[in-house]
């Protein structure tokens, strides 16, 4: 592995060792479970440092791996109740901050998301046609 300060898995983390870790990991399940050559060889030469994760990104064919694996989260995320998009966001939470007390971080510096004032935990106005959501103008029920 190469010097932390200059390797791009950390440097795209922003320094927090606890997401590079994370990112890493990802990086690692994706190589284990593809079978494309070209995948394969970019993601190892992210990994091994002679490709920054800002290459990796912009690479068509993992642009594409990213897509599909986003929309069938968009689709598995869709079918959640507000009260289930709460709970799984709460439990990654739960699951990031025992990965940084593992590491002896601290808390990432970020507010708690607050229900209708994140993209993850918005009300989606199309679900409630009848509120003054629903009137496809972003705003969610309670939100100001």
């Amino acid at each position: 592995m190469t010097d932390p300060l200059q390797d791009s898995v950390t440097r795209f983390a922003r320094g927090d060792a606890a997401r590079a870790a994370r990112l890493r990991d990802n990086l690692r399940t994706i190589l284990d479970r593809t079978t494309d050559p070209h995948l394969r060889a970019i993601i190892q030469r992210t990994l091994d440092g002679s490709m920054s994760v800002r290459e990796l990104a912009r690479d068509p064919q993992f642009e594409q791996e990213l897509d599909q694996g986003m929309s069938r989260f968009a689709r598995w995320w869709e079918h959640l109740s507000p009260e289930q998009r709460e709970q799984v966001v709460r439990e990654g939470r739960e699951q990031e901050a025992a990965r940084r007390e593992a590491l002896g971080l601290p808390p990432p510096q970020e507010p708690p998301p607050v229900l209708g004032r994140t993209p993850l935990l918005r009300v989606d106005p199309d679900d409630h046609p009848d509120d003054d959501a629903g009137s496809g103008h972003g705003t969610a029920p309670g939100a100001r």
